[in-house]
């Protein structure tokens, strides 16, 4: 039975990484005093430094990906309700085609619009915060600070290829 409630603690410690940090640490001994385990602030804080740094590998990827996902939807919505609007005001003539048909083809591009742009501003942002990410990186390798040196490799790395892959996202047109 113990060992079941080992798992059902491991869960739950791996569902509080994603909570903010003073409710992890929280809810980090709290399963492990459930499970019968004592720990001190400091294992937990290590814990938690552990188990977010094995979350936080999948954030920024699932997060491109649903942006990129997102992104690409919307550059074809656009491009289908433009067509969409073309097509129907080129029928208006028709009586089959009405006034209110036009008028929703307009909104539906106008709506397809906005998405986009606004898309296109979190991207925008994205890549003006890690363009800034890798300038305080590299300040910091200038003032010497070595204790975190391949920590800083890594966070430069991943930084250098988000930036591209938000690149990519923008050039999708």
């Amino acid at each position: 039975m113990s060992s079941n409630i080992v798992k059902v603690v491991s869960g739950w410690v791996l569902q509080a990484v994603r909570c903010a940090a003073p409710v992890r640490t929280l809810l980090i001994v709290s399963c492990l005093v459930v499970a019968g385990q004592s720990t001190t602030w400091a294992q937990a804080d290590a814990m938690l430094d552990a188990s977010a740094a094995l979350s936080s590998l999948d954030t920024p990827t699932d997060d491109l990906i649903r942006l990129a996902t997102e992104y690409s939807d919307a550059i074809r919505d656009l491009k289908i309700a433009r067509l969409n609007l073309d097509t129907v005001q080129r029928l208006a003539g028709n009586t089959t085609i009405t006034n209110l048909e036009v008028q929703i083809a307009g909104l539906n591009c106008e709506a397809a619009q906005r998405k986009l742009q606004i898309l296109r501003m979190i991207v925008d942002k994205q890549i003006a915060a890690a363009e800034d990410r890798i300038i305080v990186i590299h300040e910091l390798e200038k003032l010497g600070a070595s204790a975190r040196a391949n920590q800083r490799n890594y966070e430069l790395s991943q930084t250098e290829t988000t930036l591209k892959i938000l690149r990519a996202i923008l050039a999708m047109n």
